[in-house]
């Protein structure tokens, strides 16, 4: 598998997922050399690939709207609770972390009327560490594990100027250019050319084994 299968970036959000592991990436050299095997000059390559996005901290990173379709790469959505006070949309994995909330900052107390103030969805995160996770529902039915958001992925490079283009594709073409973002073979033979003009040698097409996972 090669790093365009891998690593899938979400212009939108401004993350950059890796499906292997299934949550976006804060820094990418140093989760490819803590996470994933392959040679220093294999993890320059998939760096250089890469760096012209920019990665989102995950403090800045917005939310997809709620409801929409799942992210594939994120791996299977999890049960989790959200508050029914209006506008308000606290999500908590935890029924007790719910309960807290509607406790504390609604002042709401279970009774006969409503025994709960909360209801139940599926929601994903782009980040998995602890505090950093913002969840967010998305429509999933567990009969249904199919998903669309492929279609909201953008592949495509970010705008640049024809300077930067020429610099880190090696032509000006703009056609050319949008043919890459939407061909990653194309892609691959770029990043071959990138390798040669860097340190004179060919980069092997195949990228399978420092995308194995570590043991």
């Amino acid at each position: 598998m090669n790093a365009h299968q891998s690593l899938e970036w979400h212009d939108e959000y401004g993350v950059l997922i890796c499906t292997r592991h299934g949550y976006a990436v804060r820094n990418l050299g140093f989760h490819l050399q803590e996470y994933h095997t392959g040679t220093a000059k294999e993890r320059r390559a998939v760096l250089e690939l890469f760096r012209r996005y920019k990665i989102q901290e995950p403090r800045d990173v917005a939310l997809p709207a709620p409801l929409g379709a799942l992210f594939a790469s994120l791996g299977k959505p999890v049960n989790a609770f959200i508050c029914n006070e209006p506008e308000c949309e606290h999500i908590s994995t935890s029924r007790k972390g719910i309960r807290l909330h509607c406790n504390r900052t609604h002042d709401w107390r279970s009774s006969a009327e409503e025994r709960e103030h909360w209801h139940s969805i599926w929601v994903q995160t782009f980040f998995k560490s602890a505090g950093l996770q913002k969840y967010f529902a998305v429509a999933y039915d567990r009969e249904d594990t199919t998903s669309n958001q492929g279609d909201n992925v953008e592949i495509a490079l970010p705008t640049t100027s024809t300077t930067d283009v020429a610099e880190t594709t090696g032509t000006s073409d703009d056609t050319e250019v949008a043919a890459i973002a939407t061909d990653w073979k194309e892609q691959d033979e770029k990043l071959d050319e990138a390798l040669e003009l860097a340190d004179a040698e060919t980069l092997k097409t195949d990228h399978t084994l420092w995308f194995k996972k570590t043991g």
